[in-house]
């Protein structure tokens, strides 16, 4: 593809000398127009955007609503990660955070001294789902929680 941007473009550079600047220009303004055209030939501004943004056809929507039901409120659902889940409209466990709410983790994992808290959480993060029993970082933006931790009473009987 690279070749069609740059074999046109060349050889109107080095046609340049032989040719006026009215050709050079409408020369120029061809080779674009063709590009362009190449390049936007299949996209159609008037496709709905329904089949996009209609969650309900999502294979994975109904495990996503009874997780949402089980939780009282967030899906948790393991194996994805970033706001994928987010950006969809469910809210969800998994989650990209760029400024972490340090009293939201305090809360999940209290039993945590609050030097390893601030080094697992305090820093752009991908929250990750995973069976686990803690917190564990898996890359300097990247964190496993334990799901359990999301479930009302976490995840034991009420």
């Amino acid at each position: 593809m690279d070749l069609a941007v740059i074999v046109p473009v060349a050889a109107l550079v080095l046609l340049a000398r032989r040719l006026s600047l009215a050709a050079v220009h409408t020369g120029a303004l061809a080779v674009f127009a063709v590009m362009a055209a190449t390049a936007f030939a299949t996209f159609n501004p008037l496709q709905p955007a329904w089949p996009i943004f209609n969650r309900d056809s999502l294979t994975i929507s109904p495990a996503l609503t009874r997780s949402i039901a089980a939780t009282g409120g967030v899906a948790v659902v393991e194996g994805f990660h970033g706001a994928l889940f987010n950006g969809l409209g469910y809210p969800s466990a998994s989650h990209v955070l760029a400024v972490p709410e340090m009293d939201f983790w305090r809360s999940r994992f209290p039993q945590m001294a609050e030097a390893e808290r601030e080094r697992t959480f305090n820093r752009f993060l991908w929250v990750q789902v995973a069976r686990v029993d803690r917190p564990r970082l898996v890359s300097t933006d990247s964190v496993v929680v334990p799901g359990k931790v999301f479930l009302p009473n976490g995840g034991g009987p009420p």
